[in-house]
């Protein structure tokens, strides 16, 4: 019996504490502002941003803040966020190695930053179902704040179209376009790559640097394995780590030369035997946003264990599928030389 009552006790705790966090969780109506300061959103200097550095900015003009976090980050969850089951205007929809915002929960849509743009789509549609099922999370506001933050209700409220619900703009608003959205990254999408101000100091070190791509080098592994998928033909390194050997900085511009230590490295469909070193040279260029970095002709960076299982994976469908023996030749060989020493 005592049990019984101690037991009833932490579940009363546990429930007192979820309607209290409940009680703090944004609102309908600030989520659908939050949305129409997403779809007002422009990107500095004309750079597209990547998923989770689109739902960051956001949220920040909207002074809804959290500390920048990747969208395989942002799945098992951060603070100041909580998941929800259904799903309201201005939530957080994420799947492993993507994030957008959900704009219409009645229609599925949400917006995010795509192949083609920054744009809406249907979370329904057959290509997002095959990624898995989404997570939901809603921000949480501080103690003593308010269900919506002051700058967001300003912000929401110097747009005049905006009625009190919010449900009809949005509706008008948010019709993803009569042609389908390229949802996959790109070569171009690889080459560049913006680092929020926020992450970096005003005058950025080497090693500030160096974290902030390896976080980049995790981040596109995770959306790799999300769709798992990996072109085998394609120029591919497998990185193990990264040291930024020089740093050249002037004013708004300058340059970035990085050692990446490679397990594996494909060029031209060819694998290489043995660890491998590659050094690139990025060129670095300051906006108001953050640090942009161009990365010409940029291959596609992959962590060791993501690549173990995205080469694992495929090397059992192509057999299933009876491949041809040069892609199963090709998928052994990277196995092998990404496997553990004995």
């Amino acid at each position: 019996m005592a049990l019984m009552g101690i037991a009833s006790v932490g579940s009363a705790t546990s429930q007192d504490a979820n309607t209290n966090h409940a009680s703090k969780l944004l609102t309908p109506k600030a989520g659908s502002e939050l949305v129409l300061v997403a779809l007002h959103y422009q990107a500095e200097d004309g750079i597209k941003p990547d998923c989770s550095h689109l739902v960051y900015e956001i949220y920040r003009q909207a002074g809804l803040n959290f500390r920048f976090a990747s969208s395989r980050e942002l799945y098992v969850g951060v603070d100041p966020f909580q998941r929800v089951h259904r799903p309201q205007a201005g939530d957080l929809i994420v799947w492993r190695g993507h994030v957008g915002i959900v704009v219409n929960p009645r229609k599925h849509s949400f917006y995010s930053s795509l192949r083609s743009g920054l744009m809406t789509d249907y979370y329904d549609a057959a290509y997002w179902t095959s990624r898995g099922a989404p997570r939901f999370y809603r921000y949480r506001v501080g103690v003593h704040a308010t269900a919506a933050s002051p700058k967001l209700l300003r912000t929401a409220h110097r747009n005049e179209n905006f009625t009190s619900s919010g449900e009809e703009q949005l509706d008008s608003l948010t019709e993803p376009t009569g042609t389908l959205p390229d949802r996959d990254s790109s070569t171009e999408a690889r080459s560049r790559l913006l680092i929020p101000a926020a992450e970096l100091s005003a005058k950025p070190t080497a090693e500030e640097f160096r974290g902030a791509l390896l976080h980049y080098i995790d981040d596109a592994g995770a959306e790799l394995e999300s769709r798992q998928s990996l072109d085998t033909s394609a120029s591919v390194l497998v990185v193990d780590d990264l040291a930024v050997e020089k740093l050249r900085l002037k004013k708004d511009q300058g340059s970035i030369e990085i050692r990446l230590d490679c397990s594996v490295a494909v060029f031209n469909g060819q694998v290489s035997e043995n660890p491998v070193t590659h050094k690139r040279n990025l060129n670095l260029l300051r906006s108001s946003a953050g640090w942009l970095v161009e990365d010409k002709e940029a291959p596609l960076y992959v962590p060791r264990q993501i690549a173990l299982r995205l080469f694992a994976a495929q090397l059992a469908i192509a057999t299933r599928q009876d491949a041809g023996n040069q892609e199963v030749t090709r998928l052994i060989r990277l196995l092998n030389a990404l496997a553990p020493e004995k």
